[in-house]
């Protein structure tokens, strides 16, 4: 590596020449014309950005922000010209309020780049006002001002490098000439010590200030940190007091779930009233997901009992229209009803000769569009009633047409136990649908299908509308619950908090702890779904 790494000097100093000419004028350049001004601007900032763009090569860090001080100060210099004479001209922008300043009190100094020390003396001898004046600028702040602007982030590096370098070369003449006078007159002498005091005295000024102004600064930030602390102070006894209230409405809502257990536990005659809670927006995702997941698994062929068949329609339809309500809720809500819809779906034997056989498979989802409409949501299991009407109505369908009919029922809220023991019972087998309806019960909740085992055909259809689910979470989150039942209930709320599942796989996981330990579901007005021993 070179004393100059790659770079050109010569070309370097080419691209200096408007820039040294510029400082060489000084402040004087504010005479030059503003035409000519603003043309000096355009070639030496042209200049610099060649040189920034290593037209001239690399250079050394020290030797490379010695040139570019001077590009810098000689722009610094006629921003300082277009400032001084009321001249607008945006690119001098570029340079602070302080940098401007800077350039014009170092170039006060210039005088000394023509004097020798013997002028020098000459003109103190003779106690030139406007010399005498420098010295006592010197003494007194130049050398504290000239450290503050060498250390001013604020201020352009290659600016900084000027001002120091620049002021060293004054600074050596001032101080030769400085130690001559002295020496020498004793007038000149006795000045020197006036304009010292004098820098003492500012500099303990200055001094007082800057502790008055910590003193003040102090005092402002103690007066906002108390504050601050008082602010905090009162957001913490609120956030007390609110936790206090809260404390208290969860011991009240702890003693009304017990209340309620208490009163569920002592009554005779069992209810399941309230054992379910299904939110509107949950109900009508079953009934999308029930729908597509029977449409998707049919496929366009099924084999039953050995027997081939194609499917020959698929109609969906629904049994609510929801559009009565409208007018007592928003189009918005309507749309989030369920509508209790199902697919009825032709089946016809693929056979070349003789009669075919057919068959047709509904897929009905059933649940109190009335409750979900007015409350928002629905906690009872279907009861005889709601599933009488659908058995009752395939009875029909198989008779009059004379085909059987394959008929599963899905509920989102499950069915009431007179339904199953109902539908479980010999004599419903063998009395009601025999060989006109095969009917299968599917609880969207708990994935519980309840169907004839003797019945060959519902048996080979299971597996289309069986739920699919998973196993392995659902026993994670029954082992969860199990952990929190040791104040004999737990709270669905918050076991979906404190087990951090999903709502689907935790209620999967309540009802099969209801079924499986004889724990109970009941929902609690203003609690939630409750699981209790």
């Amino acid at each position: 590596m070179g004393v100059f790494d790659d770079g050109d000097v010569k070309c370097v100093e080419n691209l200096l020449k408007p820039a040294r000419k510029t400082l060489k004028l000084g402040l004087g350049v504010a005479s030059v014309p503003y035409e000519k001004r603003i043309e000096i601007w355009s070639e030496i900032r042209e200049n610099l950005d060649r040189y920034l763009d290593e037209e001239c090569g690399r250079f050394l860090q020290d030797l490379d922000i010695h040139f570019q001080s001077q590009f810098y100060a000689a722009l610094l210099t006629l921003a300082w010209s277009f400032k001084r004479n009321g001249e607008d001209f945006e690119a001098a922008e570029m340079f602070s309020e302080r940098e401007i300043g800077a350039i014009e009190k170092i170039e006060r100094y210039n005088v000394f780049e023509i004097l020798t020390v013997e002028d020098i003396m000459k003109k103190i001898v003779n106690k030139d006002e406007d010399l005498l004046g420098l010295f006592r600028d010197y003494y007194v702040e130049m050398d504290v001002w000239i450290d503050s602007a060498i250390n001013d982030p604020g201020m352009k590096l290659p600016v900084r490098s000027y001002l120091k370098w620049k002021w060293g070369i004054y600074k050596g003449k001032i101080n030769e000439a400085l130690s001559k006078a002295i020496s020498e007159l004793d007038w000149f002498r006795k000045l020197v010590s006036k304009w010292e005091r004098e820098a003492e005295k500012l500099a303990i000024a200055k001094a007082e200030e800057v502790r008055a102004e910590v003193e003040s600064k102090a005092a402002e930030e103690i007066g906002r940190e108390r504050e601050r602390i008082e602010e905090l102070q009162a957001k913490i006894d609120e956030a007390y007091r609110m936790m206090e209230e809260r404390e208290e409405e969860i011991r009240a809502k702890e003693e009304e779930i017990r209340r309620v257990i208490e009163e569920i536990r002592a009554m005779k005659e069992k209810t399941e009233k309230g054992t379910r809670f299904v939110g509107v927006g949950s109900a009508r995702n079953m009934e999308l997901n029930f729908i597509g997941r029977i449409e998707r698994k049919i496929g366009s062929e099924i084999t039953i009992l050995g027997r081939n068949f194609k499917v020959e329609s698929v109609r969906e339809g629904s049994e609510v229209d929801t559009s009565a309500y409208l007018g007592k809720l928003s189009s918005k809500e309507v749309k989030n009803l369920p509508e209790n819809r199902f697919l009825e779906i032709s089946l016809v034997e693929k056979k070349l000769l003789g009669s075919k056989m057919r068959m047709t498979l509904k897929a009905v989802f059933s649940s109190r569009v009335e409750r979900y409409a007015e409350y928002g949501f629905d906690t009872d299991p279907l009861e005889l009633t709601d599933v009488n009407a659908h058995i009752v109505d395939a009875r029909d369908y198989a008779k009059a047409r004379g085909e059987r009919v394959v008929l599963c029922i899905a509920s989102p809220t499950g069915f009431s136990s007179d339904v199953l023991k109902h539908i479980n019972s010999e004599d419903f087998h063998l009395n009601f649908t025999s060989k006109l309806v095969s009917l299968c019960l599917l609880d969207l909740e708990t994935g519980e299908l309840v169907y004839n085992q003797a019945d060959e055909v519902i048996k080979e259809l299971i597996p289309i509308f069986r739920l699919e689910r998973d196993e392995e979470l659902i026993a994670k989150m029954k082992k969860c619950v199990e952990e929190m039942m040791k104040n004999g209930y737990v709270v669905f709320e918050k076991a979906l908090s404190f087990c951090n599942g999903e709502e689907s796989v935790l209620k999967a996981a309540f009802y099969e702890l209801e079924r499986e330990k004889g724990f109970r579901v009941r929902y609690i007005e203003g609690v939630g779904l409750v699981l209790m021993k």
